[in-house]
């Protein structure tokens, strides 16, 4: 028997695929907001037969029922604007690599910075609901857990900083993680 070509199943060179979680149900919408950004996604679906008055509907459904999966790395990732959940707190722990999380104030001065790394024993944070905040991932392969409460909701406009730039303008992105890399 043949031993597996290690190479072959992880250069390294390759992304890595992670699962985010959603409101089963809502798992298309979210890959579409992920795709409109700019992110490959993928979510394995299944066809299930359920009777219903008698008769027998198909019906496509996620194989896993809540998860999207999405590829990249945190650090490539890039951009993640200022923004603030009006309606619940958040919370960040940080499983692998390292990050920076940023507190602003309305105006949109760094009020404080917290550098999350296990090996520093600094595992997570907690964000009030109503905070400005972003975050930077310091090491490639970063990975986090983001826990909110509720189904995935987009972000309205007023809750995106306007006092940040806009994903879409890479150039100001650029320029603003790298004056928060300063701070």
């Amino acid at each position: 028997m043949e031993k597996a070509n290690n190479d072959m199943m992880m250069d390294e060179n390759s992304r890595s695929w992670y699962v985010l979680y959603t409101a089963p149900r809502l798992e298309r919408k979210l890959m579409q907001h992920l795709t409109v950004a700019g992110y490959k996604t993928y979510c394995p679906m299944q066809t299930i037969y359920v009777n219903w008055n008698g008769k027998t509907k198909e019906i496509i459904v996620p194989f896993f029922s809540g998860c999207v999966f999405v590829e990249g790395d945190l650090k490539d990732m890039t951009y993640l604007p200022p923004h603030r959940h009006t309606d619940k707190e958040e919370t960040y722990v940080v499983l692998r690599g390292s990050l920076l999380t940023f507190f602003y104030d309305d105006l949109g001065n760094v009020i404080e910075k917290v550098n999350l790394n296990p090996s520093a024993g600094v595992y997570g944070v907690e964000i009030p609901s109503g905070t400005w905040h972003s975050i930077i991932a310091l090491e490639p392969g970063t990975v986090i857990f983001e826990i909110k409460s509720g189904p995935y909701k987009p972000l309205p406009p007023e809750d995106i900083a306007p006092w940040a730039p806009a994903p879409s303008d890479l150039e100001g992105a650029a320029v603003f993680m790298k004056r928060m890399l300063e701070v």
